[in-house]
């Protein structure tokens, strides 16, 4: 008898990625590809419904699961807004429902990640949670009193839309100065590159040399800015000691 296996989508700005797991939340497999939002919407569903497909065959698979960075409906199954994948109102869980033959639940990615965690994770046992994602944007899940926070309009978490400086970056929302414009792993990458840029005999230029030589180094300065970032949260949202991050 095959073991039942249930699938789990990452719908990335820059990468997405498919994984399997049983019932007792092992990893049995996974697989990665580039997001490439610029192809356009169809052809990126296309894309991921055969990522999963290719992960599938042969197994016993029951369900799937997929998280997408932006506003979603759960309840729907849809994308309300993605900013960094330009997509607007997509039914993107009945989508895959008819490519992959399977039911399909959806959720923003940051509450994917805080529920996953929070039920079988490195916050398990804890009642009061905030699970934050840094990637191509940064987005927030929150759990409270052991419940997930969706909050008006499914804005529960968008912490990465918030406005951090005024007039200035144009984020793809729209907005100026948003939050994962300075925040993210891809504003860290912009940022590193433009220091380095202006000074080649800089600390930033070093981290660069040395990591293209395969030093470990930059993850501990990568390390250094995730703690600086933690700290600039827990200060502005004034998290108690109580809560557990992730």
């Amino acid at each position: 008898m095959q073991t039942r296996l249930y699938l789990g989508l990452d719908l990335g700005g820059t990468e997405s990625k498919a994984g399997l797991v049983d019932e007792n939340g092992n990893v049995r497999g996974w697989e990665s590809i580039p997001t490439r939002p610029e192809r356009g919407r169809q052809q990126v569903i296309a894309a991921l419904a055969a990522l999963c497909l290719g992960l599938m065959r042969g197994a016993d698979v029951r369900a799937a699961g997929v998280g997408v960075p932006g506003m979603a409906d759960a309840e729907n199954g849809r994308v309300i807004s993605a900013p960094n994948l330009h997509w607007e109102d997509v039914p993107l869980a009945d989508e895959l429902r008819d490519r992959l033959g399977l039911p399909v639940a959806l959720d923003n990615d940051a509450n994917a990640f805080a529920l996953a965690e929070h039920a079988a994770g490195a916050v398990k046992g804890y009642s009061d949670v905030l699970a934050v994602t840094l990637g191509t944007g940064v987005g927030a899940g929150v759990i409270a009193n052991g419940l997930l926070l969706r909050g008006a309009g499914h804005m529960a978490g968008e912490i990465g839309h918030m406005t951090l400086w005024p007039g200035g970056l144009l984020c793809n929302c729209g907005q100026r100065g948003c939050f994962e414009m300075y925040a993210s792993a891809r504003a860290l990458a912009r940022m590193g590159k433009e220091a380095a840029v202006c000074d080649p005999d800089g600390r930033l230029a070093a981290v660069a040399r040395q990591k293209t030589a395969g030093s470990r180094r930059p993850g501990m300065w990568l390390s250094a800015r995730a703690e600086a970032m933690r700290r600039r949260l827990q200060y502005g949202m004034r998290i108690q000691a109580r809560w557990r991050w992730v």
